[in-house]
């Protein structure tokens, strides 16, 4: 069983792309971050890239950027992926790589969450049960008062608010420094799009886009204009705009411990296509 680190994005995906666009819509994080980080020129942190596998093919693939969060893609079906598991943990341990969390389909990063506290002594906690969810074609529905378009420069501060208030109600857990730089961001690539009533009353964001599809994600309205059907208008409109644009679908992720927000994304014709999870790993002695 070989494993590989990499240096270079586009020899990782060189090796790994075909095999996790087998699953594109489940694999849209690895994926789009993958594709984002061949875009960037410079890297605030070095990322770390590996892949476990037999006769060159893959098993498992590794990716972490930031945060110390490792994104877990791979064969839940394969005959020998325990074993990839626990080499992989051991050659990860030997490069002395930080992780603080893991993230992928449920039994793949259970599976990774239970050799990796065998092998370190450490605990696991599950910060979040998530779904994520695939649309084909945007559903008929009731559409609230509004309209979809892209913010100004002069909505940065509101934007700032809300995308720190999401944040914190998140994994993601941003400053207001840190919110204030990714709405800057977004509203540079005009990515992100807001449901006007008389003036912006919620948002989403379109994110990580591979070769099929685009993610929607950052999806907020502000307490004060909660049940009035703007969040769902809202994705409806920006779905269908991903889906106008040329992409086969869209995609998302949802906390499960969240029925209503479920509930709204199969009403605009959101399917569930697998469960993954967020696990994060006891803070002390975290670096080996």
């Amino acid at each position: 069983m070989y494993w590989h680190t990499y240096e270079n994005t586009d020899l990782f995906l060189r090796d790994a792309e075909d095999f996790l666009l087998e699953n594109e819509a489940v694999n849209n994080l690895p994926l789009g971050v993958l594709y984002n980080l061949r875009k960037e020129l410079t890297h605030k942190e070095k990322p770390f890239l590996a892949a476990i596998g037999e006769n060159n093919n893959p098993v498992i693939i590794f990716v972490m950027t930031k945060f110390g969060r490792l994104i877990l893609a791979g064969d839940t079906s394969h005959p020998n992926l325990d074993a990839a598991i626990k080499k992989a943990i051991e050659h990860i341990l030997e490069s002395e790589i930080t992780i603080h969390s893991a993230i992928g389909v449920k039994e793949l990063a259970f599976a990774f969450a239970n050799e990796f506290t065998l092998q370190t002594g450490q605990t696991q906690m599950v910060d979040m049960d998530q779904r994520i969810y695939k649309l084909d074609q945007v559903n008929r529905i009731d559409v609230s008062q509004g309209y979809l378009r892209l913010p100004t420069q002069d909505e940065t501060e509101l934007l700032n608010r809300w995308v720190h208030a999401f944040s914190k109600a998140t994994s993601d857990q941003l400053s207001a420094e840190e919110a204030a730089v990714l709405v800057q961001q977004k509203i540079s690539s005009d990515t992100l799009y807001l449901w006007d009533h008389n003036g912006p009353v919620s948002m989403a964001n379109m994110t990580r886009p591979t070769k099929n599809g685009a993610v929607i994600s950052y999806v907020y309205t502000p307490p004060e204009y909660k049940k009035k059907g703007y969040a769902t208008s809202c994705v409806a409109a920006l779905s269908q705009k991903i889906l106008d644009s040329g992409y086969s679908f869209a995609s998302l992720y949802t906390d499960l411990a969240n029925p209503t927000s479920n509930g709204i994304y199969m009403k605009i014709g959101y399917q569930p296509i697998e469960d993954s999870v967020l696990i994060s790993f006891d803070k002390q002695a975290l670096h080996f």
